[in-house]
């Protein structure tokens, strides 16, 4: 089973996708994002990705091929990441996604956050840099 998740920003599109990267799954995630009429602005975060197949893997090329970016941070992710050539996002600049609860207490002047219309209380937060993002905004992203 793969889930998948869309959290929107000014400035680009995470897709988070959970689970195993497979046959049908994985050809739905690329018309998903495939209908876009701006894939280079999706970043897709591979960090909860457990299993991906062949036809996973074929996704993943396209996606690079579209433009796509990617984050990773299992080993079993990066590994693929860097067997299929897959460009990661700029680490100048992290993505984290905290309940609406969570994020109040973690987001200061250095984070910028925005509300995904889509999602049920979800946030968005992405730091203009490392530097100067709140810790507790950084946890379980290192």
């Amino acid at each position: 089973m793969l889930r998948i998740e869309f959290y929107e920003t000014q400035h680009r599109i995470t897709v988070r996708l959970q689970g195993r990267f497979v046959k049908e799954f994985a050809e739905h995630a690329r018309m998903l994002i495939g209908k876009s009429s701006e894939p280079s602005q999706f970043v897709v975060d591979l960090s909860d990705v457990t299993f991906v197949d062949a036809m996973g893997e074929r996704v993943l090329i396209w996606l690079k091929e579209m433009g796509v970016g990617f984050t990773a941070d299992s080993t079993y992710c990066l590994d693929i990441c860097e067997r299929l050539s897959l460009p990661l996002a700029a680490t100048a600049e992290i993505s984290c996604t905290r309940r609406s609860s969570d994020l109040l207490a973690s987001c200061d002047s250095n984070i910028s956050c925005a509300r995904s219309s889509s999602l049920r209380n979800a946030i968005a937060c992405t730091g203009s840099n490392i530097p100067g993002a709140h810790p507790q905004a950084m946890q379980g992203k290192e």
